[in-house]
């Protein structure tokens, strides 16, 4: 389930209790940070939130804000503009243009975006799931995913390479480099499986699912496909509609080996 449907959300306190630049800022200001991170929390656009025309009103973006989130929290017009002035000074919090947003809170509702559609289709980029068992009480709070690097990489839109699940793109020019025929028909059979093997196993390799493809397609225009082509296994080696003879040991040997091919 997405962050932002969550009737809570990730408070890290380590980095709550030591942050400088949220320290530097009154309690007033930190008291007002606490609830405008409950109004991100319910926010289309998790850790971030919108000016709307009817919204500027003062030629302030902060006095704007402030006008909007009086509405909205428990705190007098007044105080939220001297609390925001402040936050946004120590970039505490972050405008640009008509957004107002938290870093932290946008990163881990991308994180979580990713995290639901990869559960969706079974499977996903393994480092969004990252755990040990031996996490220290710093992997626990000031760094809640094991290294922001792997998990800027992971959030990357150009890295549409390594996901398990190829675009059309991606499986048309593997094949065309490798000149195989059938990319479409490669990629429609595995897109209507949701990518799963027979099992219902993510397939972690599609390349490697694209290199037994073209084999067994060129064994089949061979004629070397047993498995591929059954129903003239069958007219060859069975009378009718007769497979009863399928249970006998010379026959089994038989169509096991065609399978095997």
């Amino acid at each position: 389930m997405a962050l932002r449907n969550q009737p809570y959300f990730p408070l890290y306190v380590q980095d709550f209790l030591t942050d400088e630049k949220l320290n530097s800022c009154s309690a007033a200001s930190q008291g007002v940070y606490i609830k405008i991170l409950c109004i991100l929390h319910k926010q289309g656009e998790y850790g971030a939130v919108l000016l709307k025309q009817k919204d500027k009103q003062k030629s302030s973006k902060i006095l704007n804000f402030a006008y909007k989130f009086a509405n909205l929290i428990t705190f007098d017009f007044e105080t939220i503009a001297k609390a925001l002035q402040e936050l946004v000074e120590e970039s505490v919090l972050t405008i640009e243009g008509d957004k107002l947003y938290q870093k932290r809170m946008v990163k881990d509702g991308n994180i979580s975006l990713l995290r639901s559609k990869a559960g969706k289709h079974g499977g996903g980029n393994p480092i969004l799931y990252k755990q040990t068992d031996k996490q220290t009480d710093k992997q626990n709070t000031e760094y809640e995913y094991a290294n922001d690097n792997e998990i800027d990489y992971a959030l990357k839109e150009g890295n549409a390479k390594n996901s398990r699940i190829p675009t059309k793109d991606q499986v048309k020019e593997y094949f065309e480099n490798k000149s195989y025929p059938g990319w479409e028909q490669f990629y429609n059979h595995y897109d209507s499986q949701n990518w799963l093997s027979g099992n219902s196993v993510p397939i972690a390799n599609w390349r490697s699912k694209a290199e037994v493809w073209n084999k067994n397609q060129g064994d089949y225009k061979n004629g070397n496909n047993i498995n591929g082509n059954r129903s003239t296994f069958r007219k060859n080696n069975f009378k009718g509609n007769d497979f009863g003879d399928l249970r006998s040991p010379k026959m089994l040997e038989e169509f096991n080996v065609g399978k095997a091919i």
